[in-house]
């Protein structure tokens, strides 16, 4: 999953009453990312809900304000809800943009890209959202969306790395390999200092059976980042393929440490304590993966059956 970044604005007004808003603004924002950080999503949500509301007020918008949110909006309640908003504070595209992540990743994607489509009407010029909401249409397998979010981004930014990245997961997908790698070797020359870039290169030459640059990269990474989560869970990853399951325990459990709402760590680890024999320190692992991914729930029973079947011959 792509980190993503989120950029905050901060407007302030003379109003001693806004003023007071600001810091609870501020309180709420900082509660709603503690309760991402947990995984507890739907206080998060409530938490950034709120924030919304302080820095918005119910009346009447401008047309082309209400026609985005409609456009965008899931349910009448919502549309509603979003035809009376009036933004006051332009932080409010950045509450939204966090909300639209943990959406995302409590596996609520048409709300995490109405909440998306909010953030870049108040905030149009802001590369993030269009990246966030690109990355969703990724997961659905909406490439042609995906392709015209992400460029979107990078016309905003040509020096945003993870929109390389998400093109090339895309190539990748629709089996552009030379087109992927285009796309991965920009990220790495235009951040040639950025882990993230090396990491998602050596995940799609991993990808490709291309282990020995696979590994290549993910060093790299940790060099350049010894706190690269998504690098220890490459390599993990990959030391699962090249069947050195110690050295993959060790990996995926420093990526959990590291971050602990990496779900594929949590799987990829269940998978290899399953095919060890610990079924219950397994069954925690992707408790907790699917707990955090809720969208990964075919791909793990699939797994699970394939270890069964492999141990029972």
């Amino acid at each position: 999953m792509l980190r993503i970044l989120i950029s905050v604005v901060i407007l302030i007004l003379s109003s001693s009453t806004y003023s007071q808003n600001i810091h609870a603004v501020e309180d709420l924002y900082k509660k709603g990312m503690q309760h991402y950080q947990t995984g507890d999503f739907d206080e998060s949500i409530a938490d950034f809900t709120q924030a919304i509301k302080l820095t918005s007020t119910l009346g009447s918008s401008s047309k082309s304000l209400r026609n985005d949110f409609r456009e965008n909006s899931v349910s009448l309640e919502e549309n509603d809800l979003a035809d009376r908003i009036t933004v006051l504070d332009p932080r409010t595209a950045a509450l939204f943009l966090a909300r639209g992540n943990v959406y995302f990743l409590r596996g609520d994607p048409d709300r995490a890209i109405a909440d998306y489509g909010r953030a870049i009407s108040i905030s149009p010029a802001v590369p993030e959202p269009y990246h966030c909401r690109g990355t969703v249409w990724y997961v659905k397998k909406d490439y042609v969306r995906a392709l015209a979010d992400y460029d979107k981004a990078l016309k905003l930014d040509p020096k945003f790395i993870k929109s390389y990245i998400g093109k090339g997961l895309v190539k990748l997908d629709q089996g552009d390999i030379k087109g992927a790698f285009t796309e991965f070797d920009t990220a790495v020359k235009v951040g040639p200092r950025s882990a993230e870039a090396y990491s998602y290169r050596g995940d799609a030459r991993r990808e490709i059976g291309d282990f020995e640059n696979a590994a290549l990269d993910f060093a790299q990474a940790i060099k350049l980042d010894p706190n690269c989560a998504n690098a220890y869970l490459g390599r993990g990853s990959l030391r699962i393929r090249t069947h050195d399951f110690d050295g993959a325990m060790k990996d995926l459990t420093r990526s959990i440490e590291l971050d602990p709402r990496l779900a594929t760590a949590y799987a990829n680890r269940g998978y290899i304590l399953l095919m060890q024999g610990k079924d219950g320190e397994a069954e925690k692992d992707l408790d907790r993966a699917l707990r955090t991914a809720p969208w990964m729930q075919s791909e793990v029973d699939s797994n699970i059956a394939k270890i069964k079947a492999a141990r029972s011959n």
